[in-house]
């Protein structure tokens, strides 16, 4: 399994064990409980990198539970403050149609590195956004040679631009895993300076809003299981 990394692998990752705050870049921090283990994003990145999957170069690590069959991988996108006026103007047809687009061109990469082809089948959770937390949500299910997959995307905005959390589990655990999710995202703190309500004028604005985030990250990594 691509994510069985563990005490085996100490000459190839560094893992860090927890309890511990798990650095991601020098942008923000994950708390980190017992029984999870964490990668930085070279190691993230090697990992997927081994196993055929595309990497975006922008990784800044993963988070693996020990006790349950969930991952949950950080990557950051520079792109700007994303302005969240298009929060009530979520067409989920419309941006699914997009989502499946884009999916197609991902398809080509998985084939040429020898990786089977990915199917979106349709929303499991259609696109949500909350405004105190800033976090927008949405999850995608897929399959793959026959198995279901699913991708539960949140995307945490700051002041520079968008961490992008993405939870890969199998559906049937979906139900059970969302809460620990949720509860661990609590302890996601962006580094000072960085958070979303710290925008001055000035700062760099990204030319998109919310749903060009869930188009351009939909499928990333929903077959990183």
């Amino acid at each position: 399994s691509l994510c069985a990394f563990g005490a085996d692998e100490k000459p190839k990752f560094n893992v860090v064990h927890g309890p511990a705050d798990a650095p991601l870049g020098s942008i923000a921090i994950q708390k980190m409980p017992e029984g999870y283990v964490f990668l930085d994003g070279k190691d993230t990145r090697t990992l997927l990198e081994a196993a055929g999957e595309p990497t975006s170069g922008e990784e800044l690590g993963m988070l693996r539970s020990t006790n349950a069959d969930f991952s949950i991988f950080y990557e950051f996108s520079e792109t700007g403050y994303v302005k969240d006026d298009e929060k009530n103007k979520l067409n989920p047809d419309k941006l699914l149609a997009s989502i499946k687009k884009g999916n197609d061109a991902a398809n080509k990469a998985r084939v040429k590195a020898g990786n089977p082809p990915l199917e979106i089948v349709g929303w499991e959770v259609p696109p949500r956004y909350d405004e105190k937390t800033h976090n927008l949500e949405w999850a995608i299910r897929a399959t793959s040679e026959g198995q279901p997959l699913l991708n539960y995307n949140t995307r945490l905005l700051g002041r520079k631009g968008v961490m992008e959390v993405v939870l890969v589990v199998t559906p049937d655990k979906l139900g059970e895993t969302l809460p620990e999710f949720r509860e661990l995202l609590k302890d996601f703190s962006y580094q000072s300076g960085q958070s979303y309500a710290e925008f001055r004028s000035g700062d760099k604005v990204a030319k998109y809003g919310l749903g060009a985030l869930v188009v351009g990250g939909a499928a990333v990594g929903a077959a990183k299981l």
